[in-house]
């Protein structure tokens, strides 16, 4: 499904969810040039007790960013979990404000995976994160 948001830019439902997101709500994708982007529209139910995004939805945004990314970069996709990840805060995001994803594919071997985020509202850096992972095998799409 593609929809356009408030700037008028079209984005699309992450293709592989899981519970978790369901119960988030609103993960999408878009590609520009060879980039995949993940985001997530900032709603009153993500805020946190002084009304800006919660950390905690930033780092599930930084987890399936750099997890999807990493793994669509290779076919077949590889199976892979978390093992690590650095989040470093750097300002905040509003109610209303979409934060961005933009991942670096740094290593993908056949045991481990390694990629850096930054993530974004417009050109506002939000925060940074890098991940490890552990890579279990393919995929069957």
């Amino acid at each position: 499904m593609v929809a356009k948001d408030t700037a008028g830019i079209e984005r699309e439902k992450v293709l592989r969810t899981s519970p978790f997101l369901e119960l988030l709500q609103g993960f999408s994708q878009r590609r520009v040039g060879d980039r995949l982007l993940i985001g997530v529209l900032v709603r009153e139910e993500h805020l946190n007790g002084k009304g800006s995004a919660h950390g905690g939805l930033i780092a599930t945004l930084a987890d399936i960013s750099l997890g999807y990314v990493t793994g669509a970069s290779q076919t077949p996709r590889p199976a892979m979990v978390t093992t690590a990840m650095q989040l470093t805060y750097v300002s905040s995001a509003a109610p209303g404000d979409y934060l961005e994803s933009e991942v670096r594919v740094v290593k993908v071997g056949s045991r481990i995976a390694i990629a850096d985020a930054t993530i974004r509202v417009e050109s506002k850096v939000v925060a940074t994160a890098s991940a490890t992972f552990t890579v279990l095998g393919e995929i069957a799409d």
